[in-house]
């Protein structure tokens, strides 16, 4: 092989045929249960205003701080491949009027994400995503549906026997306020203890 030759960037990964077909098995179950399910596939740009992520996912997150790619446009723009999904189509329910045309919107996503962190076991750098997003409904049993729907897919590879569900819940948004308020009490003893990121986000977040 020469030493010239070009190759994939570290943290990155071709899938060839072989491998391709068990992707295709995978995507086409999940379109299939979806389907079934009434949920709507999203395709979002694989860009995204920089703004976007630091509004909607948090700016003292390790993702804001650290882990994404952006960069300045020929028109002064700051873009960024999109580290996760939520986001996106939020973005696109929003700019779209997806709610005016439902009052319960449901939508999937299958997509490839993007963060720049140290390549390790089991983690990539361009990295693939199945999920789900449910808009207008303020009922738990949404949230159930999507526990559900994961664990029908599980199921269905013989997963399930090395998973252990467990369901938690911090309530409504007053008793979001109360745990958040009993979380740092229990944190201020032991402060100076933790990361600096840690600390920022004590405070911040």
């Amino acid at each position: 092989m020469s030493k010239n030759q070009i190759r994939s960037i570290k943290g990155t990964q071709d899938i060839l045929p072989k491998e391709s077909l068990k992707w295709r098995v995978l995507e086409k179950k999940i379109h299939d249960t979806m389907e079934l399910f009434n949920y709507g596939e999203i395709r979002t740009p694989a860009f995204e205003k920089t703004e976007l992520f630091d509004r909607g996912v948090g700016l003292q997150t390790d993702i804001v701080t650290k882990e994404m790619y952006s960069w300045i446009d020929q028109g002064g723009e700051s873009l960024t491949l999109k580290p996760e999904l939520t986001a996106p189509v939020s973005r696109a329910y929003v700019q779209h009027s997806l709610g005016v045309q439902k009052p319960l919107t449901k939508l999937y996503y299958i997509d490839a994400l993007f963060r720049r962190e140290r390549p390790q076991k089991g983690r990539q750098r361009q990295f693939h995503q199945f999920g789900i997003e449910a808009f207008g409904s303020n009922f738990a049993e949404q949230d159930a549906e999507i526990i559900a729907l994961a664990w029908h897919l599980l199921a269905h590879f013989r997963l399930t026997n090395k998973i252990d569900l467990q369901v938690n819940s911090i309530g409504e948004s007053e008793c979001r306020a109360g745990y958040r308020e009993a979380l740092k009490q229990f944190l201020k003893p032991h402060f100076d203890e933790l990361s600096e990121i840690s600390k920022r986000r004590f405070k911040t977040n």
